[in-house]
């Protein structure tokens, strides 16, 4: 079993490190099938990098989705304030039309 890193590149920088297993090559054929480029390895501060850049996306990503969980929320709250603001003034404005009614009966 061989194991390798393969650098996720996008835009030139490297955002991901994937973890490529592979089995033993055959003795039949084993240069034929040999992978582009896989004598190219990573150096260990490449590595390191491209953990940090992964890690800075990483929690740029997470952020940005609090960030919309967050305003989801607060348009959520929005709407059931506005709600409750409907319903309290609609209440207001029937005890208010009541009012007068028993006002009415008791001096009857």
């Amino acid at each position: 079993m061989h194991n390798s890193w393969l650098p996720i590149i996008i835009r030139g920088r490297i955002v991901a490190l994937a973890l490529i297993q592979a089995g033993a090559p055959s003795a039949t054929g084993s240069a034929a099938r040999r992978p582009y480029r896989a004598d190219r390895r990573m150096s260990p501060a490449a590595v390191g990098n491209a953990a940090e850049l992964f890690q800075l996306v990483f929690r740029q990503m997470e952020t940005a989705v609090l960030a919309d969980l967050r305003k989801s929320d607060l348009t959520h709250a929005q709407r059931a304030l506005v709600e409750l603001r409907t319903v309290a003034t609609r209440l207001r404005e029937e005890l208010n039309g009541l009012v007068p009614l028993f006002a009415r009966r008791s001096s009857t």
